[in-house]
This record gives structure tokens, C-alpha cells and sequence, in this order.
């Protein structure tokens, strides 16, 4: 990672840290042996910090990090109950029929393939995956969408998007035609938004500096 940890962080109080992870920087460690952004945090911090959610390693955007076991329980329990507002953006291939909508699709992962499928609702492993969607824009080759989700299961956007024939931009492990050079994918995790301890919280990613996305910066 070629950025300072301390030019990602947009807050840092008592209870947790939020960050602008980058892309191709895993959540927190994984097989390879590179430093995750959990570790880097920690180093910063200078204590033992707590996984609230998860970000994809190639996609970017924020991520919470809690610095107390209460404070992890706490947050967590607020993503299960859908008291965390997730937005998300990304470039997705070919024009979607309606410009806004709802995906929704019984999925389930598997492990030893690191990777989601849809699935019947009848699967063992079945879990209900839902998103809207709104377009924002339209380029030559792809479409620049807002994503919100109503669940959080692992891969969701991505295997989503990709049955519903708009795999995301450089995704492909979910049906993109070709990879990105540097291998990310165009998703950023772009805002949150929930109450914690009696105060409102909403934060907003920085977005990636390459000119497709800058050049979307005004219609977010």
C-alpha cells in the first residue's frame, strides 16, 4: 500500500476507526503476506482493534474497524438489523434495462472456491440477497450505478450484478471479460450512515483518482 495510514482516516474517537481502505488491500489478513489494513490500523492506534464488517480486497471504500469487543458487538449487531445505511458505487458492463430496480436472489458461498453463487431457495445453504439500484450515468462501455444494500452477504454486489448480466468493471471472477491492470475492481463501499451512542454518523469515501471516476464525482 503506497498511501499513509494516516491520510485514510476519516474518524477516530473513542469507540471505533473508520478508514478509506484502498484497493487491492485486504480487510484484514489473509494467505498472502501483505499487510492488511487491520494491521496497518493497529499499528497506528497502538491497540487491538475488532472487525465490524468486511470490504473486498480488490474493491475500496470504507471500513469500520471498533476498538473495544462491546463496541464490535455492538456495531455488528446494528449491520444485522439493518441499522447501518450501506451505499455503494461501481461501473457494471452493458446499459441496465430499468434505470432503477431491485435484485433479490437466494445465494450461498462456498470456501474452498472463495466464491458466491445463486442458487435455489431451497439449497441448504441458501441465503436471500437484496439490493436496489439506481443509474447514475452511462459511458461508451459501462454504467455507473448506486448500489444500496438490504443484506450483506459475502460477495453479494458482485455475484448480483453479475447474474443479472452487469458484471462489475474489471470483476473477473464474476463474468467481467477482462481484468483491470493493477486487478481491482471498479466497487467502492461509498458511504455510511447509522446513530451510535445517542450521535449520527455519515461518512463519505474519497473516490478512486483514476478520470472514469472523477469524472462521475458531481453526480454523487
Amino acid at each position: 500500500m503506497t498511501e499513509k495510514i494516516s491520510d485514510l482516516i476519516l474518524v477516530n474517537n473513542h469507540h471505533f476507526i473508520i478508514l478509506n481502505k484502498p484497493f487491492n488491500v485486504a480487510t484484514q489478513p489473509d494467505k498472502s503476506n501483505d499487510k492488511s489494513l487491520l494491521e496497518l490500523a493497529e499499528l497506528y492506534c497502538k491497540i487491538r482493534l475488532f472487525v465490524v464488517h468486511r470490504l473486498d480486497r480488490p474493491a475500496c471504500g470504507l471500513v469500520i474497524f471498533a476498538k473495544s469487543g462491546q463496541a464490535a458487538s455492538e456495531l455488528s449487531q446494528m449491520f444485522v438489523n439493518h441499522q447501518v445505511t450501506k451505499t455503494y458505487l461501481a461501473f457494471v458492463s452493458n446499459p441496465l434495462e430499468k434505470e432503477r430496480g431491485t435484485l433479490e436472489n437466494p445465494i450461498f458461498f462456498n470456501p474452498k472456491t472463495n466464491k458466491s453463487y445463486i442458487c435455489e431457495p431451497d439449497h441448504k445453504d441458501a441465503k436471500m440477497a437484496k439490493l436496489d439500484y439506481e443509474t447514475l450515468s452511462k459511458t461508451d462501455n459501462y454504467t455507473f450505478i448506486k448500489i444500496n444494500l438490504h443484506t450483506g452477504r459475502h460477495h453479494q454486489i458482485r455475484v448480483q450484478m453479475s447474474h443479472a448480466g452487469h458484471p462489475i468493471k474489471g470483476d473477473v471472477k464474476y463474468g467481467a471479460k477482462r481484468a483491470n491492470k493493477d486487478r481491482s475492481i471498479d466497487l467502492c463501499a461509498y458511504e455510511l450512515a447509522f446513530d451510535y451512542k445517542a450521535q449520527k454518523y455519515n461518512f463519505k469515501a474519497t473516490l478512486p483518482p483514476f478520470k472514469i471516476w472523477q469524472d462521475c464525482l458531481p453526480l454523487v
